[in-house]
């Protein structure tokens, strides 16, 4: 009879030996139906600890890191933040800040940074129950009359912690010491001499900061004793006020203190950056000048010109020059084009002429055009006369005609004192000058 083991049992137990067996019982790939199922079970199944290649082959819940099902950083939820702390002053938990990092470099920008962060529980005791963090989020104390008015926190669970990170015989996870009790379900974590140090990492999003001075004010809450009252699932059920320790962690030997600088000085003629010597050092602004950057206001009218910035890091308005034509005129002396003055944003006002834009002859010939003062209006166009003209209309002296040549005046008069005007008899009568013949 063939024997199929469970592959559950293979992962968790590696290779084992069966009653009645004499060695080792393997199962492999040539075993009739179960190449398959091997493939499928062993990418859902593997627990904590085990070997992986991918998340998908951790059990749900859990992540693959360096090849190894681990659990995945505990994201701390946002909660109201404690009122019933004391002085904090227990040491029979002790924590310590063991390693953190800016999630995805997050720089600040809006106002808020995402950290992930570790922590090292360990207790002096023998046993210590259902433990709990709580952070400010907005830079305030949450101990004895703490000042935080947004708060994240999370009970840790059991089985939290981040996995097999001391070499010893346990798993390194938060315990479940103390059971369901009277006052109902305990899935709240656990720490002991025996099962710990524990070493636990979690993430938050607080303001910036909070760690302005690399400090993050955080309180740890625990159980003194294993007969309490109440269950214990969320972190409102957690510790007690008097089993705390409020120590600050101080974020400074680990993290880059650039990554939570603002060097940003508000002036857009500047590049920001910040220099350090990484974590543990001091972070220095750098805030050097971009001349020739535009900045400024927006173009506001033809005379305006884009804002440079100068070599200083200052913002400097500029203008169109003045031979920039602003307004267009008629294109001569009645209306001339305006031109920016190379100082101002506004075009001068609209200057027009009512004076004499184009001289005729002088006389009804070729009267003077004068410019009419309506903006966009041209020298109006060039009238002249063909008329006659004269004082006396006969052969003596005839009429002058004008031209009607563009500024050629009225011809010269012209008389004829040899011309015949009236015909006469042809006799004289003596003793007497000439008369006008009557007949």
């Amino acid at each position: 009879m063939k024997i199929y083991v469970s592959l559950v049992a293979s992962l968790l137990f590696g290779s084992i030996v069966l009653p009645g067996c004499a060695e080792e019982t393997s199962l492999t790939e040539s075993d009739e139906g179960f190449a398959d199922s091997n493939e499928t079970v062993g990418a859902t199944i593997a627990a904590l600890g085990e070997t992986c290649s991918m998340d998908g082959e951790c059990s749900v819940g859990e992540i693959c890191v360096d090849s190894i099902c681990v659990n995945p950083p505990t994201p701390l939820p946002d909660v109201t933040c404690p009122t019933s702390l004391g002085s904090c002053t227990a040491n029979d938990v002790v924590t310590d800040l063991l390693s953190a990092r800016v999630i995805d470099d997050d720089d600040c920008e809006d106002g808020q940074i995402d950290l992930e962060w570790t922590v090292g529980y360990s207790t002096t005791a023998n046993m210590r129950y259902d433990l709990a963090v709580y952070v400010a989020k907005d830079g305030g104390t949450i101990n004895n009359s703490g000042t935080a008015l947004e708060c994240a926190g999370q009970a840790a669970q059991i089985g939290d912690g981040d996995f097999n990170t001391d070499a010893d015989a346990d798993d390194d996870t938060f315990e479940d010491n103390d059971g369901d009790t009277a006052g109902g379900v305990d899935t709240c974590g656990d720490l002991s001499t025996d099962g710990g140090p524990v070493q636990w990492t979690v993430t938050a999003t607080v303001d910036c900061f909070t760690v302005g001075d690399l400090i993050l004010e955080s309180c740890r809450v625990w159980e003194q004793n294993a007969n309490h009252m109440g269950g214990c699932t969320t972190i409102s059920d957690a510790g007690t006020g008097s089993k705390c320790d409020c120590t600050p962690f101080d974020f400074g030997p680990v993290i880059d203190p650039c990554l939570v600088t603002d060097c940003n000085d508000g002036n857009e003629c500047t590049a920001d950056s910040c220099v350090s010597g990484g974590p543990g050092t001091t972070a220095t602004c750098v805030n050097a000048p971009q001349p020739g950057d535009v900045c400024g206001d927006p173009v506001n009218g033809v005379c305006d010109a884009p804002d440079l910035c100068n070599g200083l890091g200052a913002c400097e308005p500029t203008f169109e020059p003045d031979t920039t034509v602003c307004r267009e005129g008629s294109g001569d002396v009645c209306d001339p084009d305006e031109l920016c003055t190379g100082s101002s944003v506004d075009c001068p006002a609209d200057v027009t002429s009512t004076e004499t834009c184009r001289t005729g002859s002088g006389d009804v010939c070729d009267p003077d055009e004068v410019c009419t003062g309506t903006p966009g209006e041209a020298c109006p166009a060039d009238v002249t006369q063909r008329r006659r003209v004269g004082r006396v209309s006969d052969v003596c002296d005839p009429d002058e005609v004008c031209t009607g040549t563009p500024g050629q005046a009225c011809p010269a008069d012209v008389t004829d004192g040899g011309q015949t005007c009236r015909p006469g008899q042809g006799r004289l009568r003596s003793g007497r000058g000439l008369h006008r013949h009557s007949g």
